[in-house]
């Protein structure tokens, strides 16, 4: 910037992707640079924006002055400016919206009260619905209020934001504070609990760890790096309990023993507790905590923490990794090859790779850490553009988990009928429970059943809003949509031709549940999925529960999958093991092949080995194979394979353009003229593929389209979308987003 700059060229937090000129005021000149944050006229609003660049002139004859400039010039010359430039890019998202990602705007309160009342669900989903056909005659409010909180993923509302919301008054809050439903909590006591370092006792101390020989060697690599100040990517592939973490927790020691600060990225809110009691237990209170499930005034609070050097070491999901350090030395991807660090809404940008390229730009080295990495992941390294690290052994000659396959078809045949829980599988359970050993039993699917079908006619549940069948939950006798979260009592007739003939088909972590009480009553069961974990805290809750003992069995969905080490569990039983190789996916083997070494990893990480049940009803496919005889290598082998015949990634990128539509025949027409534009205007080698309806068409009352592309030029094909979407204001009551490297295209 140069003083004599008098024009500000500003992005906003909108879907537009232009800038606007604004005149630089004589009061805050020399203070406007890009990156800045500043007030700006926007229309008949005041708008936040950030400053792109700064010149002397511009091509508007008449422009607004600036109002203000935020005090906290977090972009200016830095690394994560360059970043987000890139991100909208690659990603095709406005530069506004990325950098909205960055600096979320509850981070603009300036003044925030320290008293602020936070509203939460004090029971698990199941209590709450359960209550909730007592008050459908006499306390409308109250049922707004609590159907309000539970179709939200949030878990903390502030007070008055939420009455807003529902439309009601303190009073229905009130009433269900008092039957205990609620839960107020402040913002003082929030910062109390965060600190508490009490709440970690149930970990070993990391000074009374001593690193065998394959951590030391690659410790010594990653410090080598560390020392030198250059950037590396790291490709840290140890099989479960190889002691990846105790690597990680060196190397992040090294960084903030001269001062620099680390980035703790993790995939699953899940191992927050677990991970941040490990951090805690070995770096006090320098350890910032960062992830959707803390209100927004713990994260701004946190986020400050973090800018104003308070706090050395960031522990989260995916928006932790733009922490706003300005002496960044290490970044740390653990479980790489997970998908939920890809972001599903703009900007849809993968946390791995992001980190990667936050590493190149501040010149560090970067840890993709993985029992199973991704195959784009791996195949940089074939490639040389990653360096490979390996634990080929768990820690102490600890042994790999002996895996037995059931063959479910053979079970149904002799039992006549379906098979929740094998005969083998049972005997397994009931040898470790007489020992006093506990049990992981991993289901991919929550709920009691998977649909409700008329037997009569063949007429399944849907949602009205969703083209998605509705899931059976036994416990509170409803139909529920995942994806709106709509629910209806439990069907007696039959809504189309009035059979009471209906059947609940499918499996559940709920029928799980029921099945396993049957055979085994005594037996103490604790529940992990989504319905189990809504309220504040029950990560945690239910976690410690069961590190303590105070549970013989842990049934759960992905969130038990991965990460998680308790050296009691001594066997892991997965229900149904190619629940994910069914998905319209590319990537269906690759994810059920590292699903079943990652929940097969939680065996026998303790003194006592363990073993793996996989009940299945495809024994022969590769993916299933390969994970029984946890053979990486031998999958990667074959599936790079496949992929490079059929030019899917990582030989080829996707690019998904989705059109959403209240109106089906406009959602296609759109598409359809997206489409031919694409076809006349992409380079050579690129396909276009669609419109087509997606998988699931109808979500939330909206039908959706999408327009594939196969290309090798990702930022060329960019440009060409951009082009072609310009023209989109022909295309009323349509909304049009793009999802470069896409993961879920259902």
């Amino acid at each position: 910037m140069k003083l004599s700059d008098t024009i500000a060229h500003v992005v906003f937090e909108i879907a537009l992707d232009r800038e606007f000129d604004y005149k630089i005021p004589v009061h805050l000149l020399g203070k406007v640079g890009a990156g800045c944050i500043v007030q700006a006229p926007f229309g008949e609003r005041v708008l936040h924006g950030f400053v792109v660049k700064t010149s002397n002139s511009s091509s508007f004859p008449s422009l607004k002055e600036l109002q203000d400039v935020v005090p906290e010039k977090l972009f200016i010359e830095t690394p994560l400016f360059k970043l987000a430039q890139w991100m909208s890019s690659y990603y095709a998202c406005p530069l506004g919206l990325v950098l909205k990602s960055m600096y979320p705007s509850y981070l603009r309160k300036t003044m925030r009260n320290a008293h602020a009342e936070y509203i939460s669900l004090n029971k698990n989903k199941e209590d709450v619905i359960r209550y909730m056909d007592t008050l459908r005659k006499r306390a409308k409010r109250q049922l707004d209020v609590l159907e309000y909180i539970l179709q939200k993923r949030e878990v903390f509302f502030e007070m008055d934001a939420l009455c807003a919301a529902v439309g009601c008054d303190n009073n229905a809050v009130e009433r269900l504070i008092k039957k205990e439903l609620l839960a107020r909590i402040t913002e003082d006591e929030l910062v109390k609990r965060d600190s508490r370092l009490d709440r970690y006792k149930y970990v070993t101390p990391i000074n009374s760890i001593t690193l065998n020989l394959d951590q030391q060697r690659v410790l010594n690599q990653i410090e080598a790096a560390l020392d030198s100040r250059e950037f590396v990517p790291f490709v840290l592939h140890g099989v479960t309990g190889s002691g990846k973490t105790e690597v990680y927790i060196r190397s992040i020691q090294r960084v903030l023993e001269r001062g620099q600060q680390a980035i703790m990225l993790i995939p699953e809110i899940s191992l927050t507790p677990q991970t941040e009691e490990r951090f805690r237990k070995r770096f006090g209170n320098v350890v910032s905590v960062f992830h959707s499930r803390l209100s927004d005034g713990a994260r701004a609070r946190e986020w400050k923490k973090m800018r104003d050097g308070k706090a050395k070491l960031v522990v989260g999901a995916r928006s932790a990794l733009f922490a706003p350090f300005s002496d960044l030395g290490l970044i740390v991807v653990d479980e790489e090859h997970e998908r939920s660090y890809k972001q599903e809404e703009s900007p849809r940008y993968h946390a791995r790779d992001i980190a990667v390229l936050r590493a190149k730009l501040s010149n560090i080295p970067v840890i993709l850490g993985s029992a199973t990495p991704a195959l784009e992941t791996i195949y940089n390294v074939y490639q040389g553009k990653y360096t490979l690290l390996k634990l080929p052994a768990r820690v102490d000659d600890r042994q790999l988990p002996e895996v037995i396959l059931v063959d479910l078809a053979k079970e149904v045949r002799e039992e006549k009928k379906w098979v929740v829980l094998s005969v083998p599988l049972k005997q397994k359970i009931s040898d470790r429970l007489d020992k006093g050993e506990q049990v992981i039993l991993f289901l991919n699917r929550r709920g009691f059943s998977s649909m409700a079908v008329c037997q009569q006619c063949g007429y399944i549940y849907e949602c009205d809003d969703c083209s998605i069948t509705l899931t059976y939950h036994k416990s509170v006798e409803r139909l529920m949509c995942h994806f709106c979260g709509k629910m209806i009592t439990k069907p007696v007739f039959c809504g189309k031709c009035g059979s009471s003939e209906i059947k609940f088909s499918g499996i559940g972590t709920q029928k799980v549940e029921r099945a396993l009480k049957a055979v085994f009553p005594e037996a103490r069961v604790l529940r992990m999925d989504s319905d189990t974990t809504t309220h504040k805290d029950s990560h945690f809750e239910l976690l410690t529960q069961f590190r303590r003992g105070k549970a013989d069995v842990l049934i759960g969905t992905q969130m038990i999958a991965k990460g998680l080490d308790f050296p009691r569990v001594t066997l892991v039983g997965t229900i149904i093991a190619e629940s994910t190789l069914c998905l319209p996916d590319f990537r269906a083997a690759e994810t059920t092949f590292q699903l079943l070494t990652q929940v097969a990893g939680r065996s026998g990480r303790g003194e006592i080995p363990g073993e793996v049940v996989i009940q299945t009803f495809m024994k022969d496919h590769p993916a299933i194979v390969c994970a029984l005889q946890h053979d990486y290598d031998r999958f990667v082998e074959g599936e790079l394979k496949a992929r490079k015949e059929l030019l899917y990634p990582p030989f080829y990128r996707f690019i998904n353009i989705i059109i959403t539509a209240k109106d089906k025949k406009k959602g296609q027409w759109a598409g359809t003229q997206i489409a031919q534009s694409l076809i006349k205007t992409v380079s050579k080698g690129t396909e276009v593929k669609g419109p087509l309806p997606s998988m699931v068409h109808r979500k939330r009352a909206h039908f959706y389209w999408h327009v594939l592309l196969k290309t090798n030029d990702v930022f060329g094909t960019n440009e060409a979308i951009k082009q072609a979407l310009s023209k989109s204001t022909r295309f009323t009551q349509v909304r049009i987003s793009v999802d470069v490297d896409p993961y879920y295209m259902w």
